[in-house]
């Protein structure tokens, strides 16, 4: 995974979204439940001078969600990227099933241009408190060997208490999400290979507005804004 990328996965946990409600993103799943609504997100990595921003958005309701994600990336004036993706899943009362597919495009400035097509495919189990997922992703060009995955168990003990685990095969992802009535605060770990990051996100009705700040061992340190607008209510929890 690429350093935008990673970071697009960090900054969402630390907004305080798990991977069972974050509207779509480079690394979410493709089968989870709707909650319909729109996203704009900015980022930086300033040591690189790399930038990222996207919108997303999707619709859906107690039985099928559609999902798209659009992006675009820069490093300095070396790097350019775009992607777009666009998922769908078919949801019962505990299960979820659904894939996506994604195209990128690559250039360095002036020289060489590149492109790949990337899919996913997943399912999410619903069990009380309890939200159960897994999914596979790869490129078209990559030999099945090759496949990737991520999996984890989101809990939701209360309205007030969200928190995570997740597994790739390489690293655990952990995080929690305190809410009140108009803020969350949330934090985030990744072990091994250290990350922290911590996020702050403000309520207005439908609308949230949020900010986090990180650090890695690596010296992928970032800060991002975010600004979310749900569309209805979730349809389960």
């Amino acid at each position: 995974m690429n350093k935008i990328a990673f970071l697009l996965l960090l900054v969402g946990f630390a907004f305080g979204n798990d991977i069972s409600w974050l509207l779509s993103d480079y690394s979410s799943s493709p089968a989870r439940f709707a909650n319909p609504g729109f996203s704009m997100d900015f980022y930086r990595l300033p040591e690189t001078d790399q930038l990222a921003s996207s919108v997303s958005g999707e619709w859906g309701d107690s039985r099928y969600r559609g999902a798209f994600i659009g992006s675009y990336e820069s490093m300095d004036s070396l790097y350019r990227k775009i992607y777009t993706e666009w998922g769908m899943s078919v949801n019962g009362d505990w299960l979820a099933v659904g894939g996506a597919y994604g195209f990128s495009m690559e250039w360095t400035p002036g020289d060489e241009l590149w492109t790949s097509h990337r899919y996913k495919a997943g399912a999410s189990i619903v069990y009380g408190r309890l939200i159960l997922w897994t999914y596979l992703w790869n490129f078209f060009h990559e030999p099945l060997k090759n496949m990737q995955y991520l999996s984890g168990v989101t809990i939701k003990p209360g309205d007030s208490l969200d928190a995570f685990f997740q597994w790739d095969g390489r690293s655990a992802y952990m995080g929690s999400s305190l809410n009140f009535r108009f803020v969350s605060l949330s934090t985030f770990y990744r072990f091994p290979g250290f990350c922290v990051g911590l996020g702050v996100n403000f309520h207005f009705d439908l609308w949230n507005v949020g900010g986090s700040i990180g650090k890695s061992d690596h010296s992928l340190d970032w800060f991002g804004l975010s600004v979310k607008k749900k569309i209805g209510k979730k349809t389960i929890l």
